[in-house]
């Protein structure tokens, strides 16, 4: 395992850094610098191992290089979900026999 030191604090690279993690509900909030010298918000969070197979599947089927990247672009859909509920538009979806019907958008106010 490949460890950087910034800061003052080590940061784990590699495979390490990417295994699934337990079950328990934490949230670790970091800023780190990154190798851009911009500034960034490390997350870590733990799922339920089902939680944890979802995001697997998710990152194969969108051929995904990270979990981040699943991440990132599941908060932009969602975002944009957001816009369109806010803005009075409605998606829609088409059924396999044609039939269409609105897709429901929760958002909490």
């Amino acid at each position: 395992m490949q460890r950087q030191r910034r800061a003052g604090k080590e940061y784990r690279h590699g495979r390490e850094a990417h295994e699934p993690l337990g079950a328990r509900e934490r949230c670790d909030l970091r800023t780190v610098p990154d190798h851009m010298n911009r500034s960034t918000t490390r997350i870590q969070i733990e799922l339920p191992s089902t939680s944890m197979q979802r995001l697997t599947k998710l990152k194969e089927k969108t051929e995904a290089t990270s979990y981040a990247e699943v991440t990132k672009n599941a908060y932009k859909l969602y975002e944009r979900l957001i816009q369109m509920a806010e803005s009075g538009q409605v998606l829609c979806v088409r059924d396999k026999d044609g039939t269409m019907r609105e897709l429901e958008i929760f958002v909490g106010q």
